[in-house]
Protein backbone atom coordinates (compact mmCIF):
# COMPACT_ATOMS: atom_id res chain seq x y z
CA UNK A 1 0.00 0.00 0.00
CA UNK A 2 1.40 3.44 -1.14
CA UNK A 3 2.15 6.37 1.67
CA UNK A 4 0.00 9.13 2.36
CA UNK A 5 -0.21 12.33 4.64
CA UNK A 6 -3.06 13.13 6.59
CA UNK A 7 -3.95 16.87 6.90
CA UNK A 8 -5.38 18.04 9.96
CA UNK A 9 -5.98 22.16 10.65
CA UNK A 10 -7.39 23.78 14.29
CA UNK A 11 -10.80 24.64 14.13
CA UNK A 12 -12.59 27.46 15.47
CA UNK A 13 -13.25 25.51 18.90
CA UNK A 14 -9.57 24.59 19.01
CA UNK A 15 -9.61 21.28 18.12
CA UNK A 16 -8.32 19.59 14.87
CA UNK A 17 -10.80 18.23 11.87
CA UNK A 18 -8.97 15.98 9.23
CA UNK A 19 -8.52 18.00 6.05
CA UNK A 20 -7.74 16.22 3.59
CA UNK A 21 -5.15 13.15 2.42
CA UNK A 22 -2.24 13.70 0.30
CA UNK A 23 -0.73 10.87 -2.08
CA UNK A 24 2.17 10.91 -4.78
CA UNK A 25 0.93 11.12 -7.87
CA UNK A 26 3.09 8.22 -9.11
CA UNK A 27 2.69 6.72 -5.92
CA UNK A 28 3.62 2.83 -5.75
CA UNK A 29 3.23 0.27 -2.65
CA UNK A 30 5.68 0.46 0.09
CA UNK A 31 7.00 4.00 -1.18
CA UNK A 32 7.62 5.29 1.91
CA UNK A 33 5.70 8.45 1.37
CA UNK A 34 5.43 10.13 4.05
CA UNK A 35 8.92 9.18 6.26
CA UNK A 36 9.42 12.81 6.31
CA UNK A 37 7.80 15.88 5.90
CA UNK A 38 8.74 19.67 6.83
CA UNK A 39 6.36 22.48 5.72
CA UNK A 40 6.86 26.40 5.43
CA UNK A 41 3.55 28.19 4.73
CA UNK A 42 1.90 27.66 2.01
CA UNK A 43 4.44 25.19 0.83
CA UNK A 44 5.03 21.07 2.22
CA UNK A 45 7.68 19.06 0.98
CA UNK A 46 7.14 15.18 1.75
CA UNK A 47 9.82 12.27 1.86
CA UNK A 48 9.57 8.85 0.16
CA UNK A 49 12.55 7.08 0.75
CA UNK A 50 11.28 4.03 -0.83
CA UNK A 51 10.22 5.69 -4.24
CA UNK A 52 14.06 7.56 -3.91
CA UNK A 53 11.90 11.05 -4.38
CA UNK A 54 10.46 13.67 -2.52
CA UNK A 55 7.09 15.79 -3.13
CA UNK A 56 6.40 19.40 -3.42
CA UNK A 57 2.71 20.25 -2.44
CA UNK A 58 1.48 23.90 -2.49
CA UNK A 59 -1.59 24.83 -0.72
CA UNK A 60 -4.08 27.04 -2.77
CA UNK A 61 -6.61 30.00 -1.21
CA UNK A 62 -8.91 27.64 -1.05
CA UNK A 63 -7.09 25.53 1.68
CA UNK A 64 -6.57 22.59 -0.93
CA UNK A 65 -3.25 21.17 -1.24
CA UNK A 66 -1.76 19.91 -4.49
CA UNK A 67 1.64 18.13 -5.92
CA UNK A 68 3.50 20.82 -7.72
CA UNK A 69 6.83 18.83 -7.84
CA UNK A 70 8.42 15.69 -7.68
CA UNK A 71 12.43 16.21 -6.85
CA UNK A 72 15.25 13.44 -7.63
CA UNK A 73 18.73 14.21 -7.19
CA UNK A 74 19.71 14.70 -10.62
CA UNK A 75 22.81 11.71 -10.34
CA UNK A 76 20.83 9.22 -8.74
CA UNK A 77 17.61 8.71 -10.20
CA UNK A 78 15.59 6.31 -8.24
CA UNK A 79 17.56 5.19 -5.00
CA UNK A 80 19.85 5.81 -2.38
CA UNK A 81 17.01 6.39 0.12
CA UNK A 82 16.38 9.98 -1.07
CA UNK A 83 13.89 11.50 0.68
CA UNK A 84 14.70 9.50 4.60
CA UNK A 85 14.57 13.29 5.63
CA UNK A 86 13.91 16.84 4.65
CA UNK A 87 13.54 20.66 5.37
CA UNK A 88 12.21 23.59 4.30
CA UNK A 89 12.91 26.98 4.83
CA UNK A 90 13.23 30.31 2.86
CA UNK A 91 12.96 28.78 -0.59
CA UNK A 92 15.68 26.14 -0.05
CA UNK A 93 14.79 22.66 0.52
CA UNK A 94 17.34 19.93 1.89
CA UNK A 95 16.56 16.63 0.94
CA UNK A 96 19.06 13.72 2.81
CA UNK A 97 19.76 10.76 0.51
CA UNK A 98 21.81 8.43 3.85
CA UNK A 99 22.64 5.43 0.85
CA UNK A 100 24.47 6.63 -1.99
CA UNK A 101 25.52 3.72 -3.33
CA UNK A 102 25.71 5.27 -6.94
CA UNK A 103 27.97 8.10 -6.57
CA UNK A 104 29.70 9.19 -9.63
CA UNK A 105 32.71 10.33 -7.60
CA UNK A 106 32.90 6.40 -6.11
CA UNK A 107 34.13 8.44 -2.90
CA UNK A 108 31.03 7.82 -0.80
CA UNK A 109 29.43 4.20 -1.27
CA UNK A 110 27.25 4.23 1.51
CA UNK A 111 28.30 7.36 3.31
CA UNK A 112 25.24 9.85 2.31
CA UNK A 113 24.61 12.90 0.32
CA UNK A 114 22.17 15.70 1.08
CA UNK A 115 20.72 17.52 -1.48
CA UNK A 116 19.78 21.28 -1.68
CA UNK A 117 17.00 22.51 -4.09
CA UNK A 118 16.46 26.65 -4.64
CA UNK A 119 13.65 27.69 -5.63
CA UNK A 120 13.92 29.54 -8.98
CA UNK A 121 10.40 30.85 -10.45
CA UNK A 122 8.21 28.78 -8.33
CA UNK A 123 10.36 25.28 -9.22
CA UNK A 124 12.71 24.27 -7.50
CA UNK A 125 16.06 23.49 -8.93
CA UNK A 126 19.28 21.01 -7.56
CA UNK A 127 21.78 23.37 -7.22
CA UNK A 128 24.17 21.64 -4.59
CA UNK A 129 24.99 18.70 -2.77
CA UNK A 130 26.24 18.45 0.87
CA UNK A 131 28.61 15.66 1.51
CA UNK A 132 31.09 14.54 4.64
CA UNK A 133 34.42 16.30 4.03
CA UNK A 134 37.17 14.23 2.73
CA UNK A 135 38.80 13.27 6.12
CA UNK A 136 35.30 12.54 7.52
CA UNK A 137 34.38 10.31 4.66
CA UNK A 138 35.78 7.04 6.35
CA UNK A 139 34.53 7.83 9.86
CA UNK A 140 30.52 8.38 8.58
CA UNK A 141 28.20 6.90 7.88
CA UNK A 142 24.03 7.19 6.97
CA UNK A 143 25.50 11.11 6.28
CA UNK A 144 22.14 13.00 5.53
CA UNK A 145 19.67 10.60 7.91
CA UNK A 146 18.54 13.87 9.47
CA UNK A 147 18.09 17.36 8.06
CA UNK A 148 16.90 20.71 9.64
CA UNK A 149 17.47 24.31 8.73
CA UNK A 150 16.85 27.95 10.06
CA UNK A 151 17.94 31.08 8.35
CA UNK A 152 21.03 30.42 6.52
CA UNK A 153 22.26 27.36 8.49
CA UNK A 154 21.87 23.96 7.14
CA UNK A 155 22.42 20.90 9.75
CA UNK A 156 22.92 17.74 8.79
CA UNK A 157 22.91 14.49 10.56
CA UNK A 158 25.50 11.02 10.38
CA UNK A 159 26.24 8.43 12.33
CA UNK A 160 29.87 6.95 12.70
CA UNK A 161 31.13 4.45 11.14
CA UNK A 162 31.05 1.62 13.42
CA UNK A 163 33.13 -0.90 11.18
CA UNK A 164 36.19 0.85 12.28
CA UNK A 165 37.73 -0.03 15.60
CA UNK A 166 38.71 3.68 15.94
CA UNK A 167 35.73 4.93 16.86
CA UNK A 168 32.77 4.55 19.22
CA UNK A 169 29.30 4.35 17.77
CA UNK A 170 27.58 7.41 18.12
CA UNK A 171 26.17 9.98 16.44
CA UNK A 172 27.43 13.28 14.21
CA UNK A 173 26.04 16.87 13.39
CA UNK A 174 27.32 18.68 10.02
CA UNK A 175 26.41 22.49 9.74
CA UNK A 176 26.56 24.62 7.27
CA UNK A 177 26.21 28.10 6.34
CA UNK A 178 24.30 29.43 3.36
CA UNK A 179 25.57 32.55 0.88
CA UNK A 180 23.23 32.60 -1.91
CA UNK A 181 23.60 29.00 -3.34
CA UNK A 182 27.05 28.22 -1.82
CA UNK A 183 27.25 26.37 1.39
CA UNK A 184 30.17 26.48 3.83
CA UNK A 185 31.37 24.14 6.24
CA UNK A 186 31.31 25.58 9.89
CA UNK A 187 34.15 23.59 11.82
Amino acid sequence: MPGAVYIYERNTSGSFAARGKLVATDSLSNDGFGASISMAGPVMVVGAPGRGAAYVFRRNSAGVWRQVQRLIANEMGFGGAFGAAVAIDRGMIIVGAPFVGADPENELQGSGAAYGFIANGGVYVETFKLKPRPGDIDRYILFGKDVAMFDQRVVVGAERDVSSDNFLSGTAVFTYTRAGSSMTPEA
